[in-house]
């Protein structure tokens, strides 16, 4: 999780599978793109405290203000001199979920907790017109 990063981001050769398949479309036709599914936990070769992560399409893609389609809200992350197996979520992400961090002070002591955020009609509102003064 990071929020100084707007989009998804994903290493080159994953993020080149998720454009050939997900393409800009009418906001009123995301419903046909599939979930995408994030597995995450503490140590992935055990899978001790591992859990899927259920995103949806209406979270994932991303309005275009100015002709009203949705494209897939992920940049690539080419910068990296390898293909790591490894995402950010950025803003996009953390504007569905709450999350909440621990910093330890022994290794293995911290944790980030994710969980999906509720909102009201009202809220909602808001956020479809880009405006958040009260």
């Amino acid at each position: 999780l990071d929020s100084g990063t707007t989009f998804f981001t994903a290493p080159q050769r994953l993020f080149n599978k998720i454009t050939t398949v997900m393409e800009p479309t009418s906001c009123h036709h995301i419903h046909v793109f599939p979930d995408l599914v994030f597995t995450v936990g503490t140590d992935l070769r055990n899978f001790s405290a591992v859990h899927e992560l259920v995103v949806p399409p209406e979270v994932y893609m991303v309005r275009d203000p100015f002709d009203h389609h949705c494209e897939p809200g992920f940049m690539n992350l080419a910068a990296l001199p390898q293909d790591p197996p490894m995402m950010i979520l950025g803003e996009v992400f953390m504007r569905h979920f709450l999350s909440i961090y621990r910093r330890g002070q022994m290794k293995g002591d911290s944790w980030v907790g994710v969980a999906p955020a509720k909102s009201d009609p009202e809220s909602e509102a808001l956020l479809q017109r880009g405006s958040y003064a009260a």
